[in-house]
């Protein structure tokens, strides 16, 4: 009942989540379409705006007629009776505004306005023909020049103004019986606003046409915006689906306003034709001036001519034939018309309604941005396909090659402390932060320090582990620890023991010889993820990144063709033509992610199949092989016994026939020595574990084959991939079909029989290894560590007092129970003394380097708490203490370096090192190409050969880490394919006289004609150098 109750309560809890996800986001979509539906509308107003005065004729103010007039001439001095505030010049409108400069704490300037002011009064405009009344005080627009500017001190002064004696351009309502531009009653009726320019016609066409297209784009935006949220709350990232929703919204809706808008401009500009006919006849018949008549014919002809220019352009061809607009022929000029025209000539027209610079600029930054968020939005949409594709893989069944992988952080992998809290981590991005004000009083963060702390660490599942490189991996990792102090702000996300990982990337090896496959970042695969979320969260992160910037790519797409359809050609098609360019565009890049991703499907399930057919190879080989030495060791047990059994008969027969006893104990320790282990149950279950990895290999192998067909079928049956799949002729992948291939070599598995004796060295092996790590003094190794670094940093601003001494001590014995107060004391001097010779900085270097010992460990957590209090005791952020307070925190995160340049001169905490070894380094080189040399003989090194020279050159060499003889005969491979087999061999031998200690050489002439006695099958160039070796070393 209980579990219910629990359950119907949290179902509750989610539904009410749901609920309110839900109405979040339909609240912002239903705001984002009625801003773009407004924004919409704004752009047409600005656009029929253009249009209208593009068609509307430059007139003389005595051939104005009732209606839309455009107008230009000089301004009544007598109506300037505005004064400039800067030059004091006569002006009929000016804008004037003053700024400070403002400075914040970071030094970055910025200008803000303390006061502004404008007006304007009304004028008449005069031209040849007569003047007019502008209502300029009830314009809606000014497009005028900066008349001046000064700047003093922290302030400057700006102004634009349309001065007395300037050339102005009018456009707005006329009314004939008021004789005026601009009347109230009747200028809302008209798209165009009262604009008042000095820039001329340019300026109000220009400013006009880029507002029609910025606010479109805005439109747009804001349509892709809602079809984006839209996806996200439904869980939809698929970019066919991105592709309907915007096909079937944005061309229907800008078809519709074209057709729209070009049929309304049709009507319009048709009727303002038969209007200036209709004034060409009244005129005629009682006008009583000559001028007006002819100024107002001309008018009617131009605005005819206008009229056939835009019904004739081929975006409208379709809307001329449905409408049926008519054809108007010019009407005729009478010979005194002429005169006339001589005295009021026409005037010339804005050609393009955009300055061809802009639209160069413009377009050109519109190309570059979607170019640009396109290539990241394509990036992260092919990672999340790659995501979806690659089925999740058991550690123990990781090929090399992209893989998936999910599993714990395993607790036995090495960690370091995270930065500020000193957690134990194993990956660690840290932030620090500074709390700065600005002069108006606001604050902000700024980030004074960052970086990333990480080392490679395994992660592990049910079937095995693997380890993880995150060096150049995109690393998601949760906030652990998020402090303020004071004005400090510290942040880290961190991956630790025990956390799960999903983790895409190349599985490689590191080196020939390492038997472990690593993930790690490749130059040949582009995809590196490590995330702390699941798979399903990593995908809808990189599909809605994806997503997003290919919406900006979109809308940078459509602003570049608006911008250059509209610098040719400005009107309602272009809004339509971007909106057919950008499905088009769509459509091109889902083609494109087909066909990559099909083919990328066809060489997966290849990299299956030919995965399997290698795991059924080596069950093929490596079983028979595994058994038949099997066989061969328990004949060999039973031979051993047989001999043992003639020994003890020997030794208890007749006296008279009896072998001495000395000799017969030669003969049973020569044996020993021999066949130092006869018994084989090890090597029976050595063999048993091998044949359960074969066959879970396989079983892993089988199970991904099955897991890509699935996804493989799935995808070519599936509407549209099937289309393009049907093009390129994939068919549906066969579910595990069995292919043996029992061609190629046996697979080496001598080791199997590794001996008693190696397994015991190995062990002696690695207890000198830790014994050379781990030696260090008793004192040094508890209290040293822990000493100078606090003592340092309590120096870091100048010599402390006996009563700071004392508040070491007692911190050093509450972490490592300090007993020997004269040993303290001692250090102390030690300390004192080093520090005056060397300065405090060079201390402070030898310190940290002592630091990584303890990396990981409480201790290095508990001191990075003790470096905290030092550091925010007093409540004054001092710069050399945090210095130095960094310097040690950087080595307890594992990421110091020396200097550049500087070794590390004295170690005083150190004492760590073990007894030092004697120089044999060419000794060892040569012990090392001598055996190199003779196993390479026939063209390559089994994994038994290679851990064999690594055995004899610990034996007999002053090496005590495999990694170091590992790492020699890299040296000595890569030497054998610089120089030539034959070459080194030559040199080899001429050093094999006299640079070996006599018990070197005779250990290996043994090792050499061991391998000569039991390999009976040794190839001719390698018992050919076998002599010549053993002859030099005879020698």
């Amino acid at each position: 009942m209980q579990e219910n109750k629990v359950k119907m309560a949290s179902d509750n809890a989610t539904n009410k989540r749901g609920g309110k996800s839900f109405g979040c986001s339909f609240s912002c979509i239903l705001i984002l379409v009625v801003s773009a539906f407004f924004m919409r509308g704004c752009s047409m107003d600005n656009m029929e705006s253009v249009l209208e005065v593009q068609r509307t004729p430059l007139s003389y103010v005595a051939g104005l007629i009732d209606g839309l007039a455009l107008v230009e001439g000089q301004i009544d001095r007598e109506d300037a009776t505005l004064r400039t505030i800067l030059g004091g010049t006569p002006c009929v409108y000016y804008s004037w505004v003053k700024e400070r400069k403002t400075e914040d704490d970071e030094g970055n300037t910025s200008w803000e306005t303390v006061d502004s002011k404008s007006d304007a009064v009304d004028f008449d405009l005069i031209d040849k023909s007569g003047d007019v009344l502008i209502r300029n005080s009830r314009a809606g627009a000014y497009y005028s020049r900066e008349t001046g500017s000064t700047q003093y001190g922290d302030f400057r002064e700006r102004e634009n103004a349309i001065l007395h004696d300037d050339t102005v351009t009018v456009v707005g309502y006329y009314s004939e019986s008021a004789h005026q531009i601009g009347d109230d009653r009747r200028q809302s009726d008209n798209a165009v606003e009262l604009s008042v320019s000095s820039l001329g016609e340019r300026g109000i066409v220009s400013s006009l046409g880029w507002g029609s297209i910025l606010y479109m784009m805005g439109a747009i935006a804001a349509v892709l915006l809602s079809v984006y949220l839209a996806m996200n709350y439904y869980k939809a990232h698929h970019i066919m689906s991105a592709t309907m929703l915007v096909m079937a919204i944005l061309p229907p809706l800008l078809l519709l306003q074209w057709v729209v808008t070009t049929s309304g401009e049709l009507i319009k500009s048709e009727t303002r034709v038969y209007q200036y006919r209709a004034m060409v006849k009244e005129t005629q018949v009682g006008s009583t001036s000559s001028i007006r008549h002819a100024l107002i014919k001309r008018d009617a002809n131009t605005s005819a001519e206008l009229y056939e220019q835009y019904r004739t352009r081929y975006t409208n061809i379709l809307h001329v034939w449905l409408g049926g607009y008519e054809q108007f022929e010019p009407i005729p000029y009478v010979p005194g018309e002429q005169a006339i025209f001589k005295e009021y000539p026409d005037r010339p027209r804005v050609g393009s309604v955009l300055p061809w610079w802009q639209v160069m600029l413009a377009g050109v930054g519109s190309v570059i941005a979607m170019i640009a968020a396109g290539r990241k939005g394509y990036k992260d949409l092919k990672t999340k396909r790659r995501i979806e594709n690659i089925p999740t893989s058991p550690i123990r069944g990781v090929v090399p090659g992209l893989t998936e992988v999910v599993g714990e952080i395993s607790s036995q992998s090495r960690v370091i402390n995270a930065r500020y809290s000193g957690n134990k981590v194993v990956y660690c991005r840290y932030s620090k932060q500074r709390r700065v004000t600005n002069s108006k009083g606001k604050t902000r963060w700024r980030t004074v320090e960052s970086g990333v702390s990480k080392v490679v660490f395994e992660i592990e599942d049910n079937t095995g582990s693997i380890k993880i490189d995150t060096d150049q991996a995109t690393v998601t990792a949760p906030n652990t620890h998020s402090v303020t102090s004071g004005s400090l702000r510290y942040n880290e996300w961190t991956l630790s023991p025990g956390q799960e990982l999903y983790v895409l990337g190349p599985a490689v090896l590191e080196s020939l010889t390492d038997p472990a496959l690593t993930i790690k970042h490749s130059t040949t695969e582009e995809h590196f993820i490590v995330s702390s979320n699941g798979e399903a969260s990593v995908l809808f992160q990189y599909a809605y990144a994806g997503l997003g910037l290919l919406c900006l790519s979109l809308l940078g797409c459509i602003g570049a063709m608006i911008v250059f359809y509209g610098g040719a050609s400005f009107d309602a098609f272009a809004y339509f033509a971007a909106a057919i360019g950008s499905a088009s565009f769509l459509f091109l890049l889902n083609l494109a992610f087909m066909f990559n991703d099909l083919i990328f499907m066809k060489n997966w399930l290849s990299r299956a199949k030919a995965n399997l057919n290698v795991s059924l190879k080596r069950r093929a080989d490596l079983i028979p092989n595994l058994v038949k030495i099997v066989k061969t060791a328990l004949s060999f047990e039973k031979d051993v016994q047989s001999r043992l059994t003639e020994l003890q008969g020997s030794i208890s027969g007749d006296a008279a026939t009896a072998e001495p006893v000395g000799e017969l104990q030669k003969r049973f320790t020569a044996l020993l020595e021999e066949y130092p282990q006869i018994r084989t149950d090890n090597l029976v279950t050595d063999l048993n574990n091998r044949i359960v990895m074969v066959e879970n290999q396989l079983e892993f192998a089988r199970t991904g084959l099955n897991a890509v067909t699935r996804t493989h079928n799935t995808r070519i049956r599936k509407f549209p991939d099937s289309l393009m799949a049907s093009l390129m002729r994939m068919e549906m992948g066969e579910y595990f079909q069995l292919e043996h291939q029992n061609e190629g070599r046996a697979v080496d598995v001598s080791a199997l029989l590794k001996t008693e004796k190696q397994k015991q060295e190995e062990l002696e092996d690695q207890q000198r290894q830790e014994n050379y790590e781990n030696a260090t003094s008793e004192f040094n190794r508890q209290h040293g560590i822990v000493i100078a670094p606090l003592y340092c940093i309590m120096l870091a601003n100048e010599e402390k007092a006996d009563a700071e001494i004392n508040e070491l001590k007692k911190a050093v014995d509450a972490l490592t129970k300090l007993e020997d107060e004269d040993a303290f004391a001692d250090y102390i001097v030690a300390l004192q003394t080093d520090i005056k010779e060397r300065g405090l900085d060079p201390v402070v270097e030898d310190v940290s380097t002592q630091l990584q010992a303890i990396s990981g460990t409480d201790l290095a957590s508990e001191l990075i708490e003790r470096f905290n209090l030092l550091a925010h005791a007093d409540d004054v952020y001092d710069k050399r203490e945090y210095q130095v307070v960094d310097k040690f925190r950087d080595a307890l995160g594992g990421e110091v370096q020396p200097a550049e340049g500087e070794q590390p001169k004295r170690n005083l905490l150190k004492k760590l090192s073990g007894p030092k070894r004697a120089d044999r380094s060419a000794e060892q080189e040569l012990l090392m190409l001598t055996l190199v040399t003779l196993c390479s003989a026939d063209g390559e090194i089994e994994s038994s050969e290679y851990e064999s020279i690594v055995d004899f050159v610990l034996a007999n060499s002053t090496l005590v880490h495999r990694n170091e003889v590992r790492k020699l005969a890299g040296k000595s491979l890569e030497r054998i394919k610089r120089e030539g087999l034959d070459e080194v061999v030559d040199q080899v031998a001429a050093r094999l006289a006299g640079e070996l200690s006599s018990d070197v050489a005779v250990q290996l002439a043994q090792y050499i004609q061991q391998l000569i006695d039991v390999d009976g099958s040794t190839h001719e160039n390698e018992n050919k150098m076998s002599r010549r070796y053993l002859e030099q070393l005879d020698s």
